[in-house]
């Protein structure tokens, strides 16, 4: 999850350099910053559930950032749909 979370960041971003609209660039650049937030965050997450063993806790934290990054990433698939209609 956490790599293919990068690969839509990196797509977002290179859709934002090349967007010709400077609102809807940022918006994807916004989106994109907050999706490699995400990412990161789920990253050390699974790394730290890794090693603590299971538990509910964290196995429940594990699933709220999982979700969290889903949401980011449609977030940036929207924003890339604005940028390709203007």
């Amino acid at each position: 999850m956490v790599s293919d979370g990068q690969v839509v960041v990196k797509f977002g971003n290179i859709l934002a350099k090349h967007c010709l609209d400077q609102r809807c660039s940022m918006e994807l650049l916004r989106a994109t910053e907050h999706t490699q937030s995400i990412s990161s965050q789920l990253g050390i997450v699974a790394r730290v559930k890794a090693v603590t063993g299971e538990s509910k806790a964290s196995s429940e934290l594990l699933l709220s950032n999982v979700q969290n990054l889903i949401q980011a990433v449609q977030h940036i698939l929207r924003a890339a749909e604005a940028a390709c209609v203007k």
